[in-house]
């Protein structure tokens, strides 16, 4: 009796180990943090959570090193790595797998200072085009802007004087522009020349 209850004993602690040998072995995930000049930062909070099945969270503090430690990890995925310090950019690493038994190839988190890690918004837009050969300038004037003076009478040689460097000193209606002589001006009007071609001056 004995030596058979000795040998059930036995098969049922062999039968307890060989099942617990079935179980998923825990997993380890490492690695280092470092600057971008992969000088290791001490002093990094890291932290690993997974939302399960089964949901954990759990966090380590690197050292002078920079390197960390999970160990005793259930396997997975599902697994996210978060690394902050003060003065650094936010590094965080998603729907990581823990294979079971084993340990993944240690990670390398770079952190950057914060200054080059924020956010960028590109806006794209239309500007003038700047024509590098020519010397024109223009100046135009709304139509708004024109109902709103105080002019007598339509005559547009009114208005030309408001443009930067344009003078009619003589008031004759033939500007100065920029010391041109007063004959050198073209005036169109809606696209149609009104300059007399044979005195040089504005006609009708």
């Amino acid at each position: 009796m004995f030596r058979t209850a000795a040998r059930s004993f036995a098969i049922i602690l062999f039968a307890a180990c060989w099942g617990s040998g079935l179980a998923l072995a825990a997993a380890t995930l490492s690695g280092t943090v470092v600057d971008s000049l992969h000088r290791p930062l001490p002093g990094v909070t890291l932290l690993l959570r997974r939302d399960g099945p089964p949901a954990m969270e759990r966090g380590v503090v690197t050292g002078v090193s920079g390197t960390f430690l999970f160990a005793d990890l259930p396997p997975g995925r599902g697994y996210r790595l978060r690394a902050t310090l003060s003065g650094f950019g936010t590094v965080e690493f998603s729907d990581l797998l823990l294979p079971d038994g084993e340990s993944l190839p240690p990670l390398e988190v770079v952190l950057r200072p914060s200054e080059e890690a924020r956010e960028v918004v590109r806006v794209r837009g239309e500007s003038e085009t700047i024509d590098t050969q020519s010397v024109v300038t223009s100046t135009r004037f709304s139509s708004e802007f024109i109902a709103g003076l105080p002019l007598l009478g339509r005559d547009y040689q009114d208005i030309l004087t408001l443009a930067p460097g344009v003078s009619d000193v003589n008031e004759t209606g033939n500007p100065n522009i920029h010391g041109a002589r007063s004959t050198d001006v073209v005036t169109l009007v809606d696209g149609v020349s009104t300059t007399d071609p044979l005195t040089g001056f504005f006609g009708q």
